[in-house]
């Protein structure tokens, strides 16, 4: 099989910009209700964010930025999608079509609903896709695997996979920097980074690296006022499990409605509503928190991202910084 057409990626833009600028209620409904931890606004939230993936300037400028043969044949890449995040496995699937490639899906239970909606609605928009995908409960003998997963599951595809080329993502956490230059107006924005998809992202924020000149008291009351509106029923009652365990423990912690902040020596991955709170004392040390944990770290709110940015990544933003496009043209 020949790889993609001229014409199919030169619509690519056009047709998924029309199908992310309207998405029926229904779909979004039915979404929920497979997955309770998915509401109208996170999945609202990240169909506009996704929409800006196909600007028509920004997308060919991207795509014709690398070397994509046409003359070759369209090789089988396995795609095992995350579902922590409405369309999590959206990025894989566009990356594997712009390569030319042919993807087998293996979607995660949590998001089946959005991605198979988006999956018929290409085909049925640009037909020369259905030749392109296939949807599958187990990945077939493939020429590369990109796969996302926890640390214990990255572990199996490692070793399940170990004799295929891949990409396999394990847990990752994003980490705010917040000192004396920190404004109100980017604390506000700082709760998407937070709180959105209930911090269930690789790219929320759960570590806050905090300057020794702040007190983090004056960040608690708005957070809560620009988060609580829009919070998952869910998130809440486990950030109250999560308060009462802690309140059997000696750790130190501050906690409002919708979180709990606690005070740590190290990054790391946090329970659902729970935020580390490290205090660095000078530059010199807030790099070497940096530089020891940058296998774990995902985006470095206030360094590389402005506040409020992490959940809105553009087509150009690849996971653990691995350029998938590239490695999937090259196969």
């Amino acid at each position: 099989m020949r790889r993609l057409s001229q014409y199919a990626l030169e619509s690519m833009p056009h047709i998924f910009a029309d199908l992310f600028s309207d998405i029926q209620d229904d779909v979004i409904s039915k979404a929920c209700q497979a997955n309770p931890w998915f509401t109208p606004y996170y999945i609202r939230f990240s169909q506009q964010a996704i929409r800006g993936w196909f600007d028509p300037h920004r997308f060919f400028s991207f795509h014709t930025s690398y070397a994509l043969g046409q003359d070759t044949a369209a090789k089988k890449v396995g795609i095992i999608m995350a579902g922590n995040v409405p369309w999590v496995g959206l990025h894989d699937l566009i990356m594997c079509w712009l390569s030319g490639n042919k993807a087998f899906i293996k979607f995660s239970h949590q998001d089946t609903i959005l991605m198979k909606w988006f999956v018929e609605s290409a085909i049925e928009a640009l037909p020369e896709l259905k030749e392109y995908v296939e949807i599958t409960n187990r990945i077939p003998d493939v020429d590369f695997i990109l796969a996302t997963g926890s640390n214990n599951t990255a572990r199996y595809f490692n070793h399940h996979f170990r004799q295929t080329p891949r990409i396999i993502r394990h847990n990752r956490f994003s980490v705010a920097v917040l000192n004396e230059k920190t404004s109100e107006n980017q604390l506000r924005e700082l709760a998407k980074d937070l709180f959105l998809y209930n911090g269930l992202g690789c790219r929320n924020v759960s570590n806050l690296m905090i300057s020794k000149s702040v007190d983090p008291q004056e960040f608690w009351n708005i957070w809560e006022d620009e988060s609580i509106d829009w919070l998952n029923p869910l998130y809440l009652k486990k950030v109250q499990v999560e308060k009462a365990k802690m309140g059997m423990g000696r750790d130190a912690h501050l906690s409002g409605a919708s979180f709990i902040a606690r005070e740590s020596t190290t990054l790391s991955s946090t329970p659902m509503g729970v935020f580390n709170m490290i205090r660095f004392q000078s530059e010199e040390s807030l790099e070497a928190y940096l530089l020891n944990a940058k296998d774990n770290i995902q985006c470095i709110v206030g360094q590389e991202l402005a506040y409020g940015r992490t959940q809105i990544p553009d087509i150009d933003d690849f996971a653990d910084n691995i350029d998938s496009l590239k490695l999937l043209s090259a196969i």
